[in-house]
């Protein structure tokens, strides 16, 4: 089995978080994968900014609507371990553009729209799912084909019509679509163990880089009780505890003073 494919067979059963229970990826390392594995496939070059990172999700079945499967599910998002997320994209094997526009309308029933789109030298179908009502803003989908290709790319837009994440453009992202062959491969595998830093006494955000400098991801598994007032809001306690060797990449739990 490909690397790319065992990926989402393992991101399938964890499913996405905010932390890296999910498989998250450089731009450079995902177009390196997928030129490895799709080669058929395109991804886009023209990114807002601050978005540097692949998280490879799971549930890669039509967006959760009922529709056709693909066989990547990616979100396009600003950090490792808790970052925000600017867009998604779905990628399908198949022209399958109208059983994937199809699922999107019986999904969202009478809040749903469709309109044509273009932008460079794809055309498709943007379906809008907008309850007004509910004063939160909604989604497009942009959906289109290129060759024997399916892709869906999916933005959160305000109230107010502006893009939820600020740079977002879709149709600059899309006609920024570029084949993946030949790009930068992923780098050399990552040493087996990392060393678990000292955070007693640091935000959660500043503990999450810390930790995730050191090569070990970090998750809020709850709150406890502060000893004293000082560490409220602050890691009072981690599994594993400073100074302990883990397998890279392992999970860190923080217990933050309330």
């Amino acid at each position: 089995m490909t690397a790319l494919v065992c990926v989402l067979a393992y991101v399938a059963g964890a499913g996405a978080s905010e932390s890296r229970s999910s498989v998250i990826f450089s731009i450079a390392q995902i177009r390196g994968l997928m030129a490895q594995q799709h080669q058929n496939a395109m991804l886009p070059t023209r990114l807002p900014p601050k978005i540097a990172f692949v998280d490879v999700g799971g549930g890669c079945s039509s967006l959760g609507v009922g529709g056709p499967p693909c066989f990547a599910a990616l979100a396009y998002i600003t950090r490792r371990t808790g970052g925000a997320r600017s867009f998604q994209l779905a990628i399908y094997n198949g022209m399958v553009k109208t059983k994937v526009v199809h699922a999107l309308l019986r999904h969202d029933g009478k809040f749903a729209s469709t309109t044509s789109f273009a932008a460079g030298r794809f055309a498709g179908t943007r379906e809008r799912q907008w309850n007004k009502t509910y004063k939160v803003g909604g989604v497009d989908t942009y959906v289109w084909q290129y060759g024997t290709t399916t892709y869906a790319l999916i933005v959160r837009f305000l109230d107010s019509g502006a893009q939820a994440f600020p740079g977002t453009v879709p149709r600059t992202i899309i006609a920024s679509f570029t084949p993946v062959k030949g790009a930068t491969p992923p780098p050399a595998p990552a040493p087996r163990t990392a060393t678990m830093p000292n955070v007693i006494g640091m935000t959660f955000k500043a503990a999450a880089d810390a930790i995730f400098k050191a090569g070990l991801d970090a998750r809020r598994i709850q709150d406890v009780p502060a000893p004293t007032p000082d560490l409220v809001g602050k890691v009072v306690d981690t599994s594993p505890k400073a100074g302990v060797k883990a397998p890279y990449g392992s999970i860190v739990t923080l217990y933050i003073g309330t």
